[in-house]
């Protein structure tokens, strides 16, 4: 899978998951869950306070129950600003 196809997959398993997580009745963050789906539905990027604040629910998802928080970070890292794997192709030499 390419790089391009690859984030939009990990985007819509995103967007996906935040949608389950609205649906649920006692959910206390529903402002900012919505505001996450209609930013990363702009093809825009989530802020890392922003995926924080769901990596809670993520953490319990099925495919992500092995892994570190480390490791889930890295995984939608293309999805989120700041991020250090976005700056590897940014770098200045001096030559």
């Amino acid at each position: 899978m390419n790089n391009k196809a690859s984030k939009e997959y990990k985007r819509r398993l995103l967007v996906g998951l935040i949608n389950i997580y609205l649906s649920k009745p006692n959910l206390k963050m529903k402002d900012l869950m919505r505001s996450l789906v209609i930013t990363l539905n702009k093809n825009k990027k989530i802020t890392l306070r922003q995926f924080n604040a769901v990596y809670k629910f993520i953490e319990r998802e099925r495919p992500f129950k092995a892994m570190t928080k480390t490791e889930i970070l890295n995984y939608f890292s293309p999805l989120i600003v700041g991020n250090q794997k976005e700056t590897n192709n940014d770098t200045n030499t001096l030559f």
